[in-house]
């Protein structure tokens, strides 16, 4: 291939996109949840966000699967920003909604935006079930993002381990990558691909477009995403509608 591409097509924000794109994910494995973290953290900022996902399949068994969060959290220092959510499961039988369980997440940039060829971050988090029988989790992440001209091209490597009751053994091993077209503040489209290592190594598991941005309001901002998801594999569901929204304020 690099025999085909021309030095000048190499430079292409768009070439270099695609290339980083394949060579992170061929090279890792990470975690599938519906959210993309960034490493960026913002010194003396508050965060509350809602966030979840709905499927829609043909199939009983993975239709209307409903997963809310709801979260809170601080930028402690202008490398560590740390947070508590809870996790709300819509019951399959009866439809009721259930805190299913609750969790502590820390993120630790390293270095300062930048500063290295990519920013870079450590990820760690501690699930508690609040249901009998449940496995609580532990797990972690590295974050890395690169600014491409136009282009934001942010990449999750996930490793997520059971601990407790009826807990697996094995880890899982998954990745999720978004490239982000940064056209306007307000509405900036992208790409997020979704894949595990079950199976075929680093297959992909899902994918599709999402749109985001932010708005000022009062003294803090807005920060808004929507998406859909199209499932590859027979193991999920064939869409899943994902949405994240976010308030940020500083004093």
């Amino acid at each position: 291939m690099m025999t085909v591409l021309s030095r000048r097509s190499l430079h292409h924000p768009v070439t270099q996109s695609v290339i980083l794109g394949v060579a992170f994910s061929m090279s890792s494995t990470a975690g599938a949840s519906h959210k993309i973290y960034s490493p960026a953290v913002e010194e003396g900022e508050w965060e509350l966000e809602w966030r979840g996902h709905v499927t829609s399949d043909d199939r009983s068994g993975f239709d209307d699967r409903q997963r809310l969060i709801f979260e809170a959290g601080y930028g402690w220092t202008a490398t560590w920003f740390a947070s508590l959510f809870a996790e709300v499961e819509k019951d399959t039988v009866d439809g009721s909604y259930e805190v299913e369980a609750l969790a502590w997440e820390n993120i630790y940039m390293l270095g300062s935006p930048g500063q290295y060829w990519l920013d870079a971050a450590v990820y760690g988090e501690i699930e508690l079930a609040l249901e009998d029988g449940v496995p609580n989790k532990f797990e972690g992440k590295l974050l890395l993002e690169k600014a491409l001209r136009r282009t934001l091209n942010t990449l999750n490597l996930n490793i997520e381990k059971e601990t407790g009751d009826n807990a697996e053994d094995e880890v899982e091993l998954e990745y999720a990558w978004r490239t982000k077209w940064r056209w306007k503040p307000v509405f900036e489209p992208a790409i997020e691909v979704y894949g595990n290592t079950e199976g075929a190594p680093q297959r992909i598991a899902e994918f599709g477009p999402v749109v985001g941005g932010q708005y000022r309001l009062g003294r803090g901002k807005l920060v808004y995403d929507f998406g859909i998801l199209f499932g590859t594999t027979n193991a999920g569901a064939d869409r899943t509608l994902k949405w994240a929204l976010e308030y940020e304020y500083r004093f």
